[in-house]
């Protein structure tokens, strides 16, 4: 992996930024203890642009409207409600993914995943987690 570049006001290294990480609230916990973080980049054309970090574990959530790339890590999302109910998709570097309002989703972390995404700035973050989860 590429060191660690010097964060600006214009560029992050997305794979290495450090995020604060905080415990997932217990009734979205499917297995073992993950916890997430987010840290917002910039906002653009009504839009938050910013990181999203899973430690290992399950959760459970419901989505806001976002678009996001996955950075680093791995994990399986399953799609638990809308027209793709029951789909799983598989997240690694380089996969993007649209998600929207109000979807139901399980995410399962094998080790860690860290994502890009793209939200709406009125309502595009939610705190269902202590974590401060952008959807």
């Amino acid at each position: 992996r590429p060191p660690p570049c010097r964060p600006t006001p214009a560029a992050w290294n997305a794979a290495h930024k450090p995020v604060e990480l905080r415990a997932v609230a217990a009734e979205q916990v499917t297995r073992a203890s993950p916890r997430t973080g987010s840290s917002a980049f910039s906002a653009l054309a009504g839009t938050e642009v910013g990181l999203w970090h899973m430690t290992a574990g399950g959760m459970l959530d419901v989505e806001v409207d976002e678009v996001f790339i996955v950075v680093d890590g791995e994990a399986t999302l399953t799609l638990l409600s809308g027209d793709r109910a029951g789909e799983s998709i598989a997240l690694h570097p380089g996969v993007l993914c649209r998600l929207e309002a109000g979807q139901r989703t399980r995410w399962d972390v094998p080790v860690f995943v860290r994502k890009v995404y793209v939200t709406g700035r009125d309502g595009g973050t939610q705190d269902l987690t202590s974590g401060s989860e952008p959807r």
